[in-house]
C-alpha cells in the first residue's frame, strides 16, 4: 500500500516520494530524474555492466573500491546521461583511479571506494550533474540507486531503479547478529526491515 510522505530534496530539487520505495520490487527512474542524472554505469570494454557510481566533478565519479581493484584502467569505461546502461548516454575512458591504502579485498567493505578519472569530462546538462553532497546532519533516511538485481534469482536491471531507505544508526555490536564477519569500526551500519537494495 503506498502513501504520501512529505516533499524532500535531492540537491535543490524538491521530489515526491511514496513509503513504499525500494530497489527490490523498486521504482524505475525517470531521464531527467534527480535519480538519474549523476549515476554512472562502469562497464567492461564490450558493454557488459558490472558496477555503478555517481559523478563529483566533471572529471571525477566516486564508486566502490572493489569494483576497480585488480582491473586495469583499459578494462573499464563509464557511461552517463542515460537510465538503460546498454543504451543512449556518452561513454567516458577511465584515466586514472585512487583508493584508500587500508583497503583490502580479503576483508569485506571496510575502506571500499575508490575515485575514478574520466576523459573527455562530463558535459553537465539536464540529463548528467554531478551528486549533491551531504550537509554533514543526521539524517533519518537515505536514497539508492543503482541496475542491480531486483530479486535473489534475477539478472540485472535494464532500466535504472531508485529506492527511499530509513537510516537508522546501529552499534557494531547491534549489527553484527544480521551481518556476521562484514561489520567493523570503519562501518556505518544502517538497516531498514522493509527496504532492501540487496538480493
Amino acid at each position: 500500500m503506498s502513501s504520501t510522505v512529505e516533499p524532500t530534496e535531492i540537491g535543490n530539487e524538491p521530489v515526491h516520494l511514496t513509503s513504499d520505495m525500494r530497489i527490490i520490487n523498486g521504482y524505475n527512474a525517470a531521464l531527467g530524474s534527480p535519480f538519474q542524472r549523476h549515476q554512472v554505469s562502469l562497464q567492461t570494454p564490450q558493454g557488459s555492466h558490472f558496477c555503478g557510481g555517481a559523478i563529483i566533478s566533471q572529471e571525477w565519479i566516486v564508486t566502490a573500491a572493489h569494483c576497480v581493484v585488480d582491473r586495469f584502467l583499459s578494462q573499464m569505461r563509464v557511461v552517463a546521461g542515460t537510465i538503460n546502461y546498454a543504451s543512449g548516454g556518452t561513454t567516458h575512458t577511465v584515466i586514472a583511479a585512487s583508493y584508500d591504502a587500508n583497503y583490502n579485498p580479503s576483508s569485506p567493505y571496510p575502506y571500499d571506494y575508490a575515485v575514478l578519472r574520466v576523459s573527455p569530462p562530463f558535459t553537465f546538462s539536464s540529463y548528467v550533474q554531478k551528486i549533491a553532497l551531504g550537509s554533514g546532519r543526521p539524517i533519518s533516511w537515505c536514497f539508492a540507486t543503482g541496475w542491480g538485481k531486483t530479486s535473489p534469482l534475477s539478472g540485472l536491471s535494464s532500466t535504472l531503479k531508485y529506492a527511499r531507505l530509513e537510516a537508522h544508526a546501529y552499534s557494531d555490536n547491534d549489527c553484527k547478529p544480521w551481518i556476521s564477519g562484514y561489520v567493523d569500526e570503519a562501518h556505518l551500519c544502517t538497516w531498514d526491515p522493509t527496504r532492501n537494495i540487496c538480493s
